[in-house]
Parts: structure tokens; sequence; C-alpha cells
């Protein structure tokens, strides 16, 4: 329903699943709030209007999408630099897209303002209620936290009795912030008595409470490492303005001291300004006191420059001659190259993984753009098969280093190396690595890659093996049970163990309950697959059909759906528009064989289209096998290697294999 797309958005929000679903929730939104507008300037606009107005103001004012130096705000420029480059579309590209702009500038002063004429007209109301917690909420995000404690107040006072531990906690955090002790610590108590002490918002809360009794116990500071501290505390807390404004003296008394710069960028972190962050920690470049953090935070943040800078280039000269590329981007690779030396003072193995992956870069980019396909290939193929040997040797020397095992475990899957990569992907990661977020599951994509494009589905049992070591987590919860899923799929459709499929329909299904908006359409066609194995044909066409409107490119449904068209001469037809449609070559590849299928040229004719088909799909691929489609399945593959800073974690890294499995009906050949 529209009404639920200011929470899908605030979810995505939370969550950060893929960017394009969130952006599509987005212009829904946008596109409700459109309509709802219209009828709120009705003096006695309905109070359902003034609620969802109110419900989607209050999910655009928030900094990630409203702050003019956010990410959203770098995105919008990107995208209107896109636009200005396409002519008149592109003018009204940017036109709308500065519309968007205006909205997100405006949503917190049109929340308040809708908020207002619902409290004058239904005071009493459940709506009423509801935006008072909207508004203490937006408070809190100005810091004007004596506003919000006072809202929170109002709204329990409405509450009474129905108050819940959820709302006592909100007043905990918020009485905190106002580092008002005689309010916070009364609120914490009745939220424990209402059981909260088993939700993650109390741990929350009662670390809000702790810094707001640190701050005031601790005094005024006297030394460089208190006003360190306290300003520490401030961000944590929240009160980034105060801690702003500290650091600002400090730096006044310590200017050739790197740590006041850092502890500034970690403010514009906390507030998600990541570019503004990048741009004081290269403040601190030549100055004193800079450690490993310093090192961490300058990769980490870096991504913010390439949103503004390096993507744009990259755009430029898509075209342009060889080795422009390299050349524009060089200076940046230096920079990135003379941080990751930096950080080898304090991290050597982790820093050697980057550092691999940076000269797997640059050598990319002297690639040639003018090359033939095939000849690139060959090339990314010996990069590859080149960056494995030395990620092996690199895991000899740094055996506990988990983005080694990382960029050795992604390198697998694109070598042609097929001993090394076996040995990569089967080896038992130490105990302390396979405990770190996302190694366990990455190792099982790989395997399970490696082996489709062996045709060994004995390999499937032991890849489940795996999956069963992995500590399950709300983030992982979903890509676990998919991927039993497409295991079990797997296993059925190459080993032809009909009485699996029941299982495997019950297990898509549960999937399809709460699958992420990029993964709806894959995990609906795949169901349609296992309802087709068991006789029901028509339930399976119509998922193929609802699969084809989410799909992305990839042909699937509508390859699934040809072939399964009542009667030959509709088959052929449908295959006609399937060939060449897809980004996946084995998708293309089956549908060639299914018209040799279909069409039943003469015997040698057969052959020569069967072997021009297999050409083809060779050419489009490196390695001396391929996914060809055979076993009842293609990936979708895509991967990822960027760097990130979290206030709490420090340096992030990501090495991930999005690697989804489609099953399709392989030609009979």
């Amino acid at each position: 329903m529209l009404a639920d797309l200011p929470e899908r958005l605030a979810s995505w929000l939370r969550s950060g699943p893929e960017l394009a679903g969130g952006l599509e929730s987005l212009l829904d939104m946008l596109a409700l709030l459109r309509l709802t507008e219209r009828r709120l300037h009705a003096k006695d606009a309905d109070l359902a209007d003034l609620s969802l107005a109110t419900r989607i103001y209050h999910a655009l004012d928030v900094p990630m999408l409203s702050d003019p130096q956010g990410f959203f705000a770098q995105l919008w420029r990107l995208m209107a630099q896109a636009a200005g480059q396409t002519g008149d579309e592109g003018l009204e590209a940017s036109e709308m897209i500065e519309m968007v702009k205006n909205i997100f500038s405006r949503s917190g002063a049109l929340h308040r303002r809708t908020a207002a004429r619902i409290l004058r007209k239904a005071p009493d109301s459940a709506e009423a209620s509801l935006v008072l917690e909207q508004l203490a909420q937006g408070a809190r995000r100005r810091e004007d936290f004596e506003m919000a404690r006072r809202l929170l107040l109002a709204r329990l006072s409405r509450l009474g009795a129905a108050a819940n531990g959820e709302d006592f906690l909100d007043l905990a955090e918020s009485c905190a912030q106002s580092l008002r002790l005689d309010c916070a610590d009364p609120a914490l108590r009745r939220a424990e008595t209402l059981h909260m002490r088993s939700s993650p918002r109390w741990t929350e809360a009662r670390a809000a409470v702790a810094l707001a009794k640190e701050l005031l116990a601790a005094g005024e500071p006297s030394s460089l490492e208190e006003y360190l501290a306290r300003a520490d505390r401030l961000n944590r807390l929240g009160r980034r303005n105060d801690a702003e404004r500290l650091l600002g003296t400090v730096l006044q008394t310590h200017r050739n001291d790197a740590r006041p710069w850092l502890a500034l960028a970690k403010v514009s972190l906390g507030r998600l300004r990541v570019r503004e962050a990048h741009t004081y920690v290269r403040q601190a470049d030549r100055l004193e006191h800079r450690d490993g953090d310093y090192y961490a935070m300058a990769l980490g943040t870096f991504w913010s420059v390439m949103m503004d800078e390096v993507l744009p280039i990259l755009s430029a000269e898509k075209n342009g001659p060889p080795g422009s590329t390299r050349k524009r981007l060089s200076p940046y690779l230096d920079v990135v190259k003379d941080d990751l030396a930096g950080l080898a003072r304090f991290a050597p193995g982790r820093a050697a993984a980057l550092q691999e992956s940076v000269r797997f870069i640059e050598k990319i980019l002297e690639i040639p753009g003018n090359m033939p396909d095939a000849a690139q290939r060959k090339e990314f193929a010996k990069l590859g098969d080149e960056a494995l040997a030395r990620v092996m040797e690199l895991r000899c020397r740094f055996p506990r280093e988990a983005d080694v095992y990382r960029l050795g475990l992604l390198l697998a899957r694109y070598t042609t190396l097929e001993a090394e990569a076996r040995q990569v992907a089967q080896e038992r990661i130490p105990q302390e690595i396979r405990d770190r977020p996302g190694v366990l599951l990455l190792q099982a994509r790989i395997r399970l890659a490696l082996a489709i494009r062996a045709g060994e589905v004995g390999q499937i049992p032991a890849i489940r093996g795996l999956l069963g070591d992995i500590k399950r987590d709300e983030k992982n919860a979903w890509a676990l049970d998919a991927l039993s899923a497409d295991l079990l799929a797997i296993e059925a459709g190459a080993s032809g163990r009909e009485n699996l499929w029941p299982r495997v329909i019950e297990m898509y299904r549960g999937a399809l309950e709460n699958a992420p908006a990029d993964q709806t359409a894959r995990v609906r066609s795949n169901l349609g697959v296992a309802l087709y194995r068991k006789g029901k044909i028509d339930e399976a066409r119509a998922l193929w059909h609802a699969a084809g409107e989410g799909d992305k490119d990839t042909a699937i449904p509508v390859l699934l759906l040809a072939v399964t068209a009542p009667g030959p001469d509709r088959r052929k037809e449908a295959l006609l528009n399937v060939e060449g449609q897809s980004r996946i070559s084995a998708v293309n590849y089956q549908a060639r064989l299914w018209q040799a299928v279909e069409e039943r040229p003469p015997a040698v004719e057969r052959e020569m289209r069967l072997a021009e088909a297999w050409n083809t799909l060779h050419e489009s691929l490196w390695g001396a096998r391929c996914v060809d489609g055979s076993m009842g399945v293609v990936l979708d593959e895509s991967f990822n290697v960027s760097m990130g800073y979290s206030e709490t974690e420090g340096l992030l890294t990501v090495f991930e294999l999005k690697s989804d499995p489609w099953l399709i009906l392989p030609a009979p050949i």
C-alpha cells in the first residue's frame, strides 16, 4: 500500500540496503505527497490526510536526506551533473532534482506546520500523540534537547497508562541529552519496570545516561587529553554543536596536533557528512600525533571524494583515448597509496590486502579502452591470476588477517587458475577470522559459484554445512535462508531428486514473505521454477509474469515464459524476443539452445548453431570452464571492493561477491 511508504523509507534508511530500492520508495513517496498536499489546501482537511502528510514530512526530515552537506546532497549533485549532459531531457531532470532538494530542505518546517494543524484539529487523538513523538524526534535532530524533553513529557501525559517501555526509553535518552539526570534516571527505572532490559534500546538509553553522568562529573577540562575526552563524550551523546564549539577552541591553542582535527572529523561523521569529515582529516596531513586511526579515517572517508570527483572522471573518460583515465586518476590513487603506506606501520596485514586491491585497479586502468572485448577479458584474467598468486603469498605472511582472506576468496571466483581457486575456496579459515562478519558467507558463495562452473553438485552438502557454521543475526538471516533454498533447489534440479521440490517450494515461499526489494523478482522466478517442476504450470507462469515486471535486465522470467508457452509456434516467436536481451551470457546461450530445440534444423546446421552459441558464450567470459546453465541455474554476479569508517569500529573494508542463483529450465540438448 502507498500509505506504508514512510515506514518503508525509514526502514531503508536504518538498514542501508541497496540504493535503488530506497530511491524507488522515495520517488513513490514524493508522488504520494504531491497528491496529499493538493487536499491539504482545504481549511477542513481530513485528519487522515494531515496524518499521512506529517508521516511523509517526518520521514524526509532526516540528515541523510535533508542535510545540504550529506550523502544525498552528493548524490543529487552527481545526478544533476549527469542530467546536464543529456540536452533538453537533462534540463527537465535537473529541474526535477532541484524540486526534490527543495522539498527536503523544507520538510522540517512543513512537518511542524502540519503537526500544529493536527494538534488544533484533534488534540486528544492518537494522531496528536504520534505527531508529538515526531516533533520530539525532530527537536533532538536539531539538538534542541530541552524542547524534545518537554514534548515527550506532554506525550506521556496524554498516553497515561497506555505508555510503554519504548516511550520511557525515549524520555530517558532525551533527558540524558539535556543533561537532566533528575528525569533521566526515573525514566530509565520506569522502563525497567516495563521489562525493557532485554531490548537493544535499553543498552543505548543506559549508555546515554551514563555519558551524561560522566560529563557532569568530569568538570571543566584543563589538558588537551581532557578536552578531547569531553568532546568525544559530547559527540557520542549527540551534542555535536557543543563538541564542535569546544574543538574550535582547542584548535586555536594546539595548531600542530592532528588529534583535534580527527575529533572534529568524527563529529562530522556523526552528522553523516563524510566529505566534510574527509576535509578535516586532510587538514591534519602534516601535523603531529598521526596514528593508525588517522590513516583509517583518511582511507575510510575517501569514498566521499569518489562520489564528488572520481566518478565524474570515470564517466567523462569512458570513451577517451587510451590511458586518459589512468592519467586523470593518478593523483587520487597516489594519495590512497600514501595513506596505505602509513597504515602499514600500524596494521601491516590489512594494508597489504588493500595495497594489492589498489594495484589491481591501477593495472585494470592501464588496459586500453579501445582493445577488443575478447582481448580485454584475457588481460583481466591475466591480472586476476597474478593478483591471486600474490594474495596467496600474503596469506603465508599474514595468516590471521581477515582482509587477506576476503580478497583471496573474491579473486578465486575470477581467476583462470582452477587448482589455486579450489585451494583458496576449500581451505579452512582460522577460527578468529571465521567469526568476522561476512567471511564465511563469502566463502560459501565462492564455493557455490565454483561448483556450478565445474558441474559438481556433490559439493552442495559441504556448502550447506558451511552455512550452518555462520552465526545468524538480523543482517544475514534472510540471505542465509535464501541461499539454503537455492542450494536445495540446485541439488534437486541437477540430481533429479523430485522428492526435494516440495521442501524447496516451502523454503522459497518463506523467503518471499520478507524478501528485500532487489531480491523479490529472483525469489518469485525461482519459486515459479520449483512449482513448474511439480506440475503447477499456471501458478508458475503467473509468478514469472510478476517477476518480469521487477526484473533488472536478466530476461530470465521472459525466457521461462517463452520455453513454457503453449504450442511450438508461440514458443518460437517468444524465443526470438529473448536472445541477446540478458546481461547474463548464460541466459543468452540457453535462449539460442532452446531456439535450436524448437526449430529442429537439419543435423549439420544444428551442430553448427550449437558450436557458434558455445563460442559466443566462451568468448564473453574467461576461464577454462564457465557457468552455462546446464545445471538448471545461472548466476547474476557482481563484486564490491570499498572502504568506510565507523566511529565505533574504525576502518571498514568491504570485499563482497553478489552471486544470486537464478533457476532456469535448461534446454534438453
